[in-house]
């Protein structure tokens, strides 16, 4: 149970942090809380001149082992490591030492991957077991390569200024700090692909890419992540789908299947990834554009794509897109009157919104999109492939999103709607769950009223800072 400290902080850090979440009842509330919202600080940097894009270094601090030894961190270049700040009464901090110390450290060790864990200063100010009691009693204690222990008021001061209780960096050979975010152990099981993508030269480049038309090997690339497979249902977020009774929406006899986003918003773009994979198991795209969310939101500069110039072929379904934004917040694509009255209807026109012929929407993006922001589009998609955690995220998705298209179009073609990854997401649409999911609970996510984050214009008036380097 958080104390009366952890929870004013956590209300404070909310206050100062965007959030974009419609709150329509406690669940929801309860739902938002567990948003984990990514940027970044400002640190010693130098400049790139060719892209104005700054690489931020770590420059070290003294740190004083639990055996009574300091050590000057700097010396860890040359080593990737875990930059980590606790506080001992945090209980996210204790779950994230524990899921490290039974199952991430001797993988992440074996990798060369160091760990350096820093007590917040003072405990934040609020009394807690000694750093040592807590390492003997979550682990981490005595373990090569894991580094523990406590530095001076600046290190704190100048690496968690807003007081964050559990909150982490990533810090590449070089001493570059390639990534930001806060509770480790929701991050653990991507660390190691995030050190070995080159991100800081991919993010600093992507911008080149927006607006151009994607090239044909990443298509192909596209197409063959398409293949499904199975992936866990409660890796989607429960609410993000819900049953709508709207004027059913068809041309030619083929349900019409409307998504309605904007290019600057990063849950759009968490959103176009599995939406684009279940779509291409029932079509083809031409025109798909490279896209980035604005670089001044909230998960800035996440890759995507944009629908502006794309068109889509189908034999089972239309599929028409509107972006209303670009990227700069400027009106782009104009929605139409009767798919603008069930946006509102259904959505209070949130982004990003999925209306799967008036049967089923999708509201909100089915994942966080801190889970893809940092990297660029070809690592995205081999992990879709190589079904890592990332990829795993996506394709459940995915699946989640080819189920609500089945749905509507008669269950065609049967060679995806009839498949068992698709039909393991019957679960998330209010059916029997899977084998996979025996002995948890069997209510019903339509009964969850619950309605994930999404971009509002409201939004724009705290851009947050950019996580570019």
């Amino acid at each position: 149970m958080p104390t009366k400290k952890e929870t004013k902080r956590l209300a404070r850090q909310a206050k100062r942090k965007k959030r974009r979440t419609v709150l329509a009842s406690a669940v929801a509330a309860a739902l938002a809380l567990t948003v984990i919202i990514l940027y970044a600080h400002g640190f010693g940097s130098t400049a790139n001149s060719d892209s104005g894009a700054r690489t931020e270094y770590f420059t070290g601090f003294p740190l004083t082992l639990l055996n009574g030894t300091t050590i000057n961190t700097a010396t860890l270049r040359g080593h990737p490591f875990v930059l980590w700040f606790v506080t001992t009464w945090c209980s996210s901090c204790i779950e994230s030492q524990q899921l490290l110390a039974s199952e991430y450290y001797p993988t992440l060790h074996s990798e060369g991957i160091l760990i350096v864990e820093v007590e917040n200063y003072g405990d934040l100010g609020e009394s807690g077991p000694t750093l040592l009691q807590y390492a003997q009693t979550y682990g981490g204690l005595n373990q090569p390569g894991w580094l523990i222990g406590t530095a001076p008021e600046w290190v704190t001061q100048k690496y968690n200024p807003d007081e964050y209780l559990d909150i982490f960096y990533l810090v590449n050979q070089a001493g570059q700090i390639i990534g930001e975010n806060e509770g480790l152990g929701a991050y653990l099981g991507s660390i190691i692909q995030d050190f070995s993508a080159p991100q800081l030269a991919a993010t600093s480049n992507l911008t080149a890419y927006v607006g151009q038309p994607i090239s044909s090997s990443l298509y192909f690339a596209l197409l063959s992540a398409a293949t499904p497979y199975t992936a866990p249902p409660s890796i989607v977020y429960p609410g993000a789908f819900k049953p709508i009774s709207e004027p059913t929406m068809s041309i030619n006899g083929k349900p019409i299947i409307v998504y309605i986003g904007a290019e600057f918003c990063p849950y759009c773009a968490a959103a176009r990834w599995p939406l684009i994979i279940a779509l291409l198991r029932f079509g083809n795209f031409s025109g798909l554009e490279y896209m980035l969310s604005s670089s001044t939101d909230v998960y800035p500069n996440t890759p995507t794509f944009s629908f502006v110039q794309a068109t889509y072929t189908s034999p089972y379904i239309v599929f028409q897109a509107f972006e209303y934004e670009n990227r700069y917040y400027q009106p782009l694509q104009t929605v139409p009157a009767n798919y603008s009255a069930v946006w509102q209807a259904v959505a209070q026109q949130g982004i990003p919104f999925v209306d799967f012929a008036g049967r089923v929407a999708l509201v909100g993006a089915p994942y966080d999109p801190g889970v893809i922001d940092l990297y660029n589009w070809s690592q995205i998609v081999s992990q879709i492939q190589a079904n890592t955690t990332v990829g795993a995220t996506l394709e459940a998705s995915a699946n989640a999103i080819t189920y609500a298209i089945c749905s509507v179009d008669g269950g065609q073609p049967a060679s995806v709607c009839s498949s068992q990854p698709v039909m393991e997401m019957r679960f998330i649409f209010g059916g029997d769950p899977p084998q996979t999911l025996s002995g948890q609970t069997t209510i019903s996510p339509w009964l969850i009223s619950a309605l994930i984050p999404l971009c509002k214009d409201s939004d724009k008036s705290q851009p947050n800072k950019s996580l570019e380097a």
